[in-house]
């Protein structure tokens, strides 16, 4: 293998564990962003309707 042949191996290997790691950020706001909303549905579901409920109440 001519150093040449090398260095265009480890050119390819880098571009594609840079592309990887771009994917997997990508991957990793997307489940943070849907923990996010199962956390909020979940506290809509559970919270809300209950304030909701009360505020009905004290208002005229």
């Amino acid at each position: 293998m001519t150093e040449r042949h090398k260095a265009s191996e480890f050119i390819k290997l880098h571009q594609a564990l840079t592309k990887l790691q771009q994917d997997i950020w990508v991957m990793e706001s997307a489940l943070f962003i849907q923990v996010g909303v199962l956390v909020f549905n979940h506290y809509r579901l559970t919270k809300l309707p209950q304030s909701e409920g009360t505020s009905g109440e004290t208002e005229p």
